[in-house]
């Protein structure tokens, strides 16, 4: 998922788009880091 989502980003770049949601991997990476660390309320 996030490799798509990196890729996506790119896509966006190159076209010269809006970046949304479905491009911010670093937040996606944080949230499972802190699934991984037990940080979560969820």
């Amino acid at each position: 998922m996030i490799a798509d989502m990196k890729s996506r980003r790119r896509h966006y770049e190159t076209l010269g788009m809006e970046m949304d949601e479905t491009v911010d991997w670093e937040r996606v990476e944080a949230y499972y880091e802190e699934l991984e660390d037990g940080k979560t309320g969820n």
